[in-house]
């Protein structure tokens, strides 16, 4: 699963520096509550964390947002290049990608089910230990015309695997970026092998990868250059948290918005409240008169 913390655990990935969690924001990405003066909520604006930023930049980003420079209306698409990392589509369209993780698992064909009596697309981020297993689950789906791209083969944990790496490193007197070498190399074979896996079940080429906790360093971007993946985080998640589906359906409902890319998971099992919360999505953005595609039809605007 993407988040796979016993229930209560902190959400993987935050450095707290003085900013108020928004749940279902995690790992790469944080979302900040901005509130305008007259006390109004502002639109939740996703930006990409990094640790290197200072505090001080960190206040001058949430006052442009809080004056519009940041959250304007219509935020600009971004490039689907490789090593680039993506938490959003293009807010010019009335479009949302539905994504899901952790599969092809036993309860998938039950999700392909769904998204078929809504004759919808959805983008499955795949693990290539599954995919070996399930092959013709792979075929199935990319049959119902739903895109298929990368989760890693087994779901490691890379910033636990570079912190293991750096201290053997370090009790022999390396340095940091020898760790973060080893480590990248580590994650290319790793990206290249479930790409591999993927493309040779589904017959079709894999151009996207989320890593496992939507971990993001500047060597895991570099990875993805190198195998020619771009990087897929989301706009909202929470399914993995613990509460019934009424519970966490409203974050959903209320990430519902044209760009957003949201995450579930059809992997693993006991996945009936992911479904009775996918269907809900399905319906609530129906109403709104959100189109769903997939992840590569909302980023090209195909």
């Amino acid at each position: 699963m993407a988040c796979r913390e016993p229930a209560g655990a902190p959400q993987r990935g935050f450095e707290h520096h003085g900013f108020r969690k928004v749940p279902g924001a995690r790992c790469a990405q944080v979302e900040l509550e901005l509130r305008s003066r007259k006390g109004q909520n502002a639109r939740l604006v996703p930006l990409n964390f990094d640790p290197q930023w200072s505090r001080r930049r960190w206040l001058r980003l949430s006052a442009l947002a809080l004056f519009g420079s940041v959250a304007a209306r219509s935020l600009p698409a971004l490039a689907a290049t490789p090593g680039q990392l993506i938490t959003h589509g293009p807010t010019s369209q009335k479009r949302i990608a539905l994504t899901f993780d952790d599969g092809p698992g036993p309860e998938t064909p039950k999700f392909l089910a769904l998204l078929e009596k809504h004759r919808i697309h959805a983008t499955f981020f795949l693990l290539g230990e599954l995919v070996v297993l399930r092959g013709a689950t792979v075929k199935k789906t990319v049959q119902a015309g739903h895109e298929v791209a990368s989760h890693t083969y087994s779901h490691i944990n890379y910033k636990a695997h570079y912190k293991a790496v750096l201290a053997k490193i370090s009790a022999r007197g390396g340095k940091a970026s020898e760790a973060e070498a080893l480590a990248k190399q580590d994650l290319i074979a790793d990206m290249r092998k479930t790409q591999a896996v993927i493309e040779k079940a589904s017959g079709k080429k894999v151009t996207y990868c989320r890593m496992p906790n939507g971990i993001d360093r500047p060597w895991v971007r570099s990875a993805a250059k190198e195998v020619g993946h771009t990087l897929v985080n989301w706009t909202y998640g929470a399914d993995w948290n613990s509460g019934s589906a009424s519970t966490l359906l409203p974050g959903y409902l209320g990430a519902l918005r044209p760009g957003a890319i949201l995450l579930m998971h059809d992997g693993g099992s006991h996945r009936a409240k992911t479904l009775t919360i996918a269907e809900a999505v399905i319906k609530a953005a129906r109403e709104k008169g959100l189109e769903m595609v997939t992840l590569s039809q909302l980023l090209k605007g195909a």
